[in-house]
């Protein structure tokens, strides 16, 4: 009988949690995100856009090349002088 009166207790416990943790997050949507969060949102967003082309372009190396229609020869000549 015990151990259903631990997991009683534990599950109060974890739905009490999840209660605060929600009228915390509904605190936050009624009055926004602060000017700090925003920034570093848009800095994490930034990072996560230029590792996504940095691996675009390390993935596929010629393909911003091939956008620029630039011949296959004149891109080996530019790699051979590196």
């Amino acid at each position: 009988m015990h151990l259903e009166a631990d997991e009683y207790v534990a599950k109060m416990q974890e739905a009490a949690g999840q209660v605060n943790y929600l009228k915390a997050k509904l605190v936050e949507l009624k009055h926004g995100s602060r000017p700090q969060e925003i920034a570093k949102a848009n800095a994490d967003l930034s990072e996560v856009q230029a590792q996504f082309e940095n691996a675009r372009v390390r993935d596929r190396p010629n393909a911003g090349i091939l956008a620029f229609n630039i011949s296959p020869r004149c891109v080996k000549s530019v790699y051979a002088r590196r």
